[in-house]
């Protein structure tokens, strides 16, 4: 085809997608807030991102992706002032070709802790090692272009940091209520491996590409109701850049 160039750069526009990642920040719980020394909490997560990614045709794409994610937080309230996680789950973005594994970790540190209010700092790293979008080739003989199949192979590391404004109400003997909200800054760095292969001549071509935040400035609020000594449950939501929802079941022991 004498316009199959033509039809690799739509491809390309066309199979270019935008991540959106960011960490699930969590309550501020310490080992003086549940008396526990550990918890493991289910969470779903659902939210979508401004991103830019540079694409295969060197062009800056700018958008927004959705995402759904279902993740085991494994938390160690390790003493009063500082609680550390890790954890292991699925994404799931769209477009997709299914989903991809997820690991991460994320440290909470408490700064101030009155009846007043509460102030801790957090950091996070969040890890997916291969997440793949897959498009078919065909021939447009009408016009006279050939579009290639595609297969587009992505990996990337979301790190995140930022500060926790919180409030404990001891609701009765058991129950403990904790309202939070904050500030976060993360950064994406994914790196995009591109394969097309083209339908009638069976030329293969690969390149390479990137993607990052477009704003990596976000804030989110949340609420965490510790039930009793066994069971909790949490919601979150983050706003400016992102837009998610997270809600989250917890078993302490």
């Amino acid at each position: 085809m004498n316009r199959c160039a033509a039809g690799l750069a739509v491809i390309i526009a066309t199979t270019v997608t935008q991540f959106s990642q960011g960490a699930d920040v969590g309550a501020p719980l310490y080992l003086n807030t549940i008396g526990k020394s550990g918890s493991v909490e289910v969470y779903y997560e659902k939210y979508k991102r401004d991103i830019e990614q540079q694409g295969s045709d060197g062009n800056l794409y700018l958008g927004e992706q959705q995402e759904d994610r279902v993740i085991a937080r494994l938390n160690y309230h390790a003493s009063t002032r500082a609680s550390l996680y890790v954890e292991a789950g699925a994404t799931d973005s769209d477009g997709s070709d299914g989903s991809a594994a997820l690991v991460g970790g994320g440290l909470k540190l408490s700064l101030h802790d009155s009846q007043a209010f509460g102030v801790s700092l957090f950091a996070a790293i969040t890890y997916v090692p291969e997440i793949e979008y897959k498009r078919d080739g065909f021939i447009d003989y009408a016009n006279q272009l050939e579009y290639p199949s595609s297969l587009q192979t992505e990996s990337y590391y979301e790190f995140s940091g930022g500060l926790i404004l919180s409030k404990t109400f001891q609701m009765d003997e058991k129950s403990i209520i904790t309202p939070y909200a904050g500030v976060m800054l993360s950064r994406l760095d994914g790196d995009e491996d591109y394969e097309f292969t083209y339908p009638a001549s069976g030329r293969n071509i690969r390149t390479t590409g990137t993607l990052e935040d477009e704003d990596p400035f976000s804030a989110f609020a949340g609420l965490s109701l510790v039930m009793n000594s066994t069971f909790g449950i949490r919601v979150e939501g983050r706003f400016v850049n992102q837009t998610s929802v997270s809600a989250g079941l917890s078993l302490f022991f």
